[in-house]
């Protein structure tokens, strides 16, 4: 299988910076240092990780995770808090307008051996062989990003993306439950608890930075690209158990609100994850309106389409697939329709004419043109209503006898 980099290892990676950054200001110890440093570079190791001999698919806004992290650690420093270190007092001085050289150098010290760890770490996964992969990863990355990635939001496409599409995304692909309880962590500011310089530097700054940096990437393919938002926002949210109002229910049942209806609606689109959007938008089945790619589809319900024509005894279906995987590989037997995405040569085979069904399936990537030169080239499809939708990434069309889509696909195949 074609190899990709995946944003959920470096997504925990940053987690795990990131929480023991916040242990770090509150209980120090050296376990927690070292979990910030390593969380830091084996995290932006794995943002640009590409795999030997193939190809990365871009996510060149991470390398902005380094000036996050930088941010966060050397604000601590700069506030005095500093980080805690082998043999440092636990009663740390607080520098006040001057930062303290003894304290920063320790600090240095340690940076330095946590990226000595790391690049071990990352040549150790080349067998200690030719890193220079890793560096080609890259600049594939940086190229990819100026050349701009076939994009889809709210009825428009672009090659260069827009400001708002994370923020959309986010918007819409969060459980409203849990939006709530992160705005109202936010915006209602002078309840409950308040925030420190410090908390401040680690849940807001990091947060704001990531929806800044991916305002300019012009790869805007999936809300994967700011899971590592999510850790933190959820951190932030937790603030909302310590408001406190006239009756002392309230809260208590605001907070098991907050994570019933998230709860409720994830299991709701259970198992179906990828393509999840709230209910602002009328659920997961018209998320393909707003966005596309990674956010609904990727190719992940080929082994349902199969079951659903074992279900149906439909032997053989025109079909447009977008993904990576060979649809045969599923004993899928179809007409091949164009479609997105490196294929192994299509199949010849042809759907009989007198079959008694005639089934067209197609990628909502595909059915959308995001890809395509011509956008229309399946705005037929999306005037008919579908017979099934399969995972929400893949429309059935029963076209059985059917004059006016055979005229269309016989345009199609001209």
């Amino acid at each position: 299988p074609v190899c990709r980099v995946r944003t959920e290892p470096h997504c925990t990676l940053v987690a795990l910076d990131h929480g023991s950054g916040w242990r770090n200001v509150h209980v120090p110890n050296t376990l927690h240092t070292l979990g910030v440093f390593s969380g830091s570079y084996l995290g932006v190791a794995r943002c640009l990780w590409p795999c030997p001999g193939m190809r990365v698919r871009g996510q060149v806004f991470t390398v902005f995770l380094l000036a996050i992290l930088a941010a966060v650690i050397g604000g601590l420093l700069l506030t005095g808090n500093g980080v805690s270190l082998p043999g440092h007092d636990r009663h740390r001085i607080r520098a006040t307008n001057v930062l303290c050289v003894a304290q920063f150098g320790q600090s240095m010290v340690f940076v330095a051996i946590a990226a000595v760890i790391s690049a071990f770490v990352v040549s150790a996964t080349y067998a200690f062989g030719d890193i220079t992969v890793w560096w080609h990863g890259v600049q594939d990355v940086l190229a990819h990003q100026e050349q701009g990635h076939a994009a889809y939001l709210l009825g428009q496409y672009s090659r260069t993306g827009w400001p708002y599409y994370f923020l959309v995304a986010f918007l819409i692909k969060t459980p409203v439950g849990s939006l709530v309880a992160i705005f109202a962590s936010w915006l209602l500011f002078w309840k409950g608890s308040e925030w420190s310089g410090r908390e401040a530097l680690f849940l807001i700054v990091p947060v704001y930075l990531i929806f800044a940096a991916t305002a300019e990437a012009q790869i805007n393919i999936g809300l994967r690209h700011i899971l590592q938002a999510y850790p933190l926002l959820f951190v932030a949210a937790g603030r909302i158990t310590t408001f406190r109002t006239q009756r002392v229910w309230q809260v208590p049942v605001a907070c098991v609100a907050v994570v019933v209806t998230t709860m409720a609606s994830s299991l709701w689109a259970a198992p179906h994850y990828l393509a999840y959007f709230n209910e602002s938008v009328g659920g997961s089945l018209n998320g393909q309106y707003y966005l596309s790619d990674s956010n609904i589809d990727w190719g992940q319900d080929l082994k349902a389409l199969k079951k659903y024509m074992q279900r149906e005894g439909v032997p053989m279906i025109y079909l447009s697939y977008f993904g990576d995987a060979p649809p045969e590989r599923r004993g899928i037997h179809y007409q091949y329709l164009p479609a997105f995405g490196p294929r192994i040569p299509p199949p010849d085979d042809l759907v009989p004419a007198d079959t008694d069904r005639q089934l067209l399936a197609i990628s909502l990537f595909n059915l959308y043109g995001v890809a395509f030169d011509d956008k229309s080239i399946y705005r037929w499809l999306r005037q008919r209503h579908p017979i099934a939708t399969i995972g929400y990434s893949i429309h059935v069309y029963d076209i059985t006898n059917d004059a006016t889509a055979h005229l269309q696909l016989a345009d199609i195949y001209r």
